[in-house]
């Protein structure tokens, strides 16, 4: 759904790529070449762990399915709330007994990061195998704090996609632009190969309803079943690559620093009763055929001609999984950048009498103002095609209920659910945007979910909360205008990007300019 990199663009990254390499040799940079990857052993998801803790709650559950459930139906359950999202993580690493198997882009070292690398080595302190795969681009804490969860002879931390220089990630993606532009965007944590949490968030406070000026909108799905040993075997997949890099264990330093306490942390994600509900089985699950998909690992390998085609590409898998549109297609992402194929791909649906709505981020709430302004010049085609856009406002904080969005909070609210509803029948979840470098460039994982109750509860409860916590954008005269209500159900109307000001809209305007929508 999105177009190549333009060979403008092209041409243009080659001349700025040279000028860089010259001016780093003329700094006397020598020492640039890519660090020796360590010698790695090849391992795999545990089979034989029905008898833990996990396993029996995992039977449990399916078996409350229905004495005449199928046995390739897992069981499902929905994480749209950021505190319950951070316990159930550390729920399931409390209650592991035999392994963790841990796959992030992003990990920061601040305090939900330091709480879940605290509970990892809590739990290889019981006897836990814990294998930790990041994106070397992603993972925010530096090296040697790494090394010293590394140092737990339990614990293994490898780097996916290695840069040469960690300690200048920039200098290391301009020297080698072609890999250090590709990333691994999964999302993903299996416990005891019994239980798994996939969906769009990554490890930070912003993710977990914990940062005051922040907090991105988001949703995860826990899940057991048939599903789990499916992401497990595409997770092995990518802790074997040969891109990857181990983390040397760091033995200079106390290593009881990596075992601090986040008593504060954790008190505010257990005041949320959803560890007790969970041990209880007091969740809401769905009886679901789900599969876990994912790209191929060899995606961040450059092929001739700059790009890796369509080698594992993640949106050809999820069309066949969840085959063709009737009449109803929700797409929810918060970078949205469709390309002329895209368009098109939406108008002949559109044309063949499909309802297509499209839920992205407003320029106010983005956190990300250029992919915004790649989203922007397909607006208008869009709208004349007859897709209806919506762009969530920035003044709603993530859900209590069964959505992901709500009116009205503190913080400025920044979407970053990924989400496809196909006939109020089958979703998808997962890491996945719809832009190019979803597309292209990184790779990502997620999971189909054929279940009519389960997709017609995310169709319904973001039918609820559109009205009141995104802008309805129209054709309006020879502009847009985007619609939202007041208190009291009266329509506002706005001519410009609202909530945005001058200064930003011009920035976005401006960069619609360059020829960088192939790396958005």
């Amino acid at each position: 759904m999105v177009s190549n990199p333009s060979p403008a663009w092209a041409a243009f990254r080659g001349r700025f790529m040279a000028w860089v390499v010259i001016g780093c040799c003329c700094l006397g940079l020598s020492g640039c070449a890519a660090t020796v990857p360590a010698p790695l052993q090849a391992s795999e998801a545990l089979s034989d762990t029905g008898a833990t803790r996990l396993g029996r709650t995992a039977a449990a559950t399916l078996h409350s399915l229905g004495p005449g459930s199928s046995p390739d139906l897992s069981a499902v359950h929905l994480l749209p709330q950021g505190l319950e999202a951070l316990e159930a993580r550390r729920a399931l690493i409390e209650r592991a007994e035999r392994s963790l198997d841990i796959q992030y882009y992003i990990w920061r070292p601040d305090t939900s990061g330091a709480g879940l690398a605290t509970a990892l080595w809590h739990a290889a302190e019981r006897g836990v195998r814990v294998r930790l795969l990041l994106d070397d681009w992603g993972a925010r804490p530096a090296e040697d704090e790494l090394g010293l969860l590394a140092a737990h002879p339990n614990i293994e931390v490898r780097l996916f996609n290695p840069l040469g220089l960690r300690w200048s990630l920039p200098l290391a993606l301009l020297l080698d632009f072609d890999r250090g532009n590709r990333r691994m965007h999964n999302k993903l944590l299996v416990a005891d190969n019994q239980v798994l949490i996939a969906g769009g968030r990554n490890v930070g406070d912003e993710y977990f309803d914990r940062r005051s000026e922040l907090q991105f909108g988001d949703l995860d799905i826990l899940a057991m079943g048939p599903v789990v040993r499916q992401a497990s075997d595409g997770f092995d997949r990518f802790w074997n690559h040969p891109e990857v890099r181990l983390v040397r264990p760091e033995t200079h330093r106390d290593q009881a620093h990596a075992a601090d306490p986040v008593a504060e942390l954790w008190a505010a994600t257990r005041a949320t009763g959803w560890a007790d509900a969970f041990d209880q089985q007091r969740l809401a699950f769905f009886a679901v055929r789900a599969t876990a998909l994912q790209d191929e690992p060899v995606k961040v390998q450059p092929a001739p001609g700059g790009h890796s085609g369509d080698a594992g590409h993640l949106g050809r898998q999820i069309a066949a999984v969840m085959g063709g549109v009737q009449s109803e297609l929700l797409l929810v992402s918060p970078y949205f950048v469709p390309g002329d194929g895209g368009v098109a791909q939406l108008r002949a649906l559109r044309d063949a009498g499909v309802r297509v709505r499209v839920v992205t981020n407003s320029l106010a709430a983005t956190d990300v103002p250029a992919v915004h302004a790649g989203y922007g010049k397909y607006r208008r085609p869009l709208l004349e095609a007859g897709i209806e856009l919506f762009e969530i406002r920035a003044d709603v904080a993530p859900s209590r209920q069964a959505g992901f969005i709500r009116t009205i909070g503190s913080s400025r609210l920044s979407l970053h659910a990924k989400l496809i509803v196909v006939d109020r029948r089958t979703a998808f979840i997962g890491s996945m945007n719809i832009d190019p470098r979803s597309l292209r460039l990184n790779t990502e994982n997620g999971v189909v979910l054929d279940s009519r109750p389960l997709a017609e509860s995310l169709s319904s409860g973001i039918d609820r909360q559109l009205s009141e916590s995104a802008y309805r954008v129209e054709l309006w005269e020879d502009g847009l205008r985007w619609t939202s209500l007041a208190p009291g159900g009266v329509e506002v109307h706005h001519h410009t990007e609202p909530q945005a000001g001058w200064w930003l809209r011009l920035q976005t305007r401006l960069m619609r300019c360059l020829p960088i929508e192939g790396l958005l």
